[in-house]
Formats: structure tokens, sequence, C-alpha cells
């Protein structure tokens, strides 16, 4: 393969970080906005997650492209204690169609999806990382979902 084909390669990349100080809703809400809009423009899909403290993210794009926003992020003071779980190449998107999935996770939420224990990305494998990405980004989609036919029926 190429260097060039390489570069262009669908790629998964998931890390987790730590913040540290606790993040306000504000500064999150910034992230989410900056990500968002840095992401559309590089082709990059993916899920952030924050909670107790931690970042857990997945990005999905050209491997050139996301290596360059994984090495972005690790010269970002917010994060520290930077953790690669994994990075490897994909056939196909999980995330498709979202520039960045924001998820406040909390842990009565991660119960209900079959996570019993704290939100620890640092402790867990790739596959289980993927797993929780999955299931939570669908139940709060469910429930986001739920909350609208609620509000459009009254």
């Amino acid at each position: 393969m190429g260097q060039n084909n390489l570069e262009n390669q669908l790629s998964r990349l998931i890390y987790c970080s730590e913040t540290i100080k606790p993040l306000p809703m504000d500064g999150f809400m910034h992230i989410r906005r900056t990500t968002r809009d840095n992401n559309e423009l590089n082709d990059i899909t993916g899920l952030l997650a924050y909670g107790e403290g931690r970042f857990l993210q997945i990005l999905e794009g050209s491997r050139d492209i996301v290596s360059e926003t994984y090495a972005r992020i690790l010269d970002d003071p917010l994060h520290h204690s930077c953790c690669l779980i994994q990075f490897t190449s994909c056939s196909e998107r999980f995330f498709d169609g979202w520039t960045m999935r924001h998820l406040t996770v909390q842990q009565d939420t991660l119960e209900q999806i079959g996570f019993f224990e704290r939100f620890q990305p640092q402790l867990w494998s790739a596959d289980r990382c993927l797993s929780f990405a999955l299931k939570y980004s669908v139940w709060t989609g469910k429930n986001e979902a739920d909350a609208h036919s609620a509000l459009t029926a009254v």
C-alpha cells in the first residue's frame, strides 16, 4: 500500500484523558462547538464523553487527519494523563453522520445501560470503550427522541 493510501486510510482512534480541575458546563459547551466545527472541516466523526473529570473520545477519519487531531489534543493544557487506548484501521465508521456526539456521563445512566462500574475509561479495553459509546449514544438518542415526542404531543 502506498504512503498516500495509508495516510487516507479510514482509521479509528480511542483515547482517554483527565482534566486538572472539573470542567464547568459552559466549558464543555465551548468544546462541543469547537470540535464540531473542526471535525466538520476535516471529515472527522466520533464521540466525546465527559464525566468525573475524565474524557473518553473516539475519532474516526483519515489516518493523517486523526493523527494531527490527536497531536493537538496532546498539546492542549485541558488534557493531562492522556492514554491512547487504540489506533487502528477500520472498514466503516461507527459514528457516521456525527461530527462529534457529546455525552455528559452520569453514574445512574451508566447503570441503566448495563455499566455497573464508575466511568473510568483508562481501565477499559478498546472493545469496552466502543460498547459503552454505542450503548450510551443509543440510550441518550432514544431518550432525546422520547422527550421530543412528549414535547410535540403537548
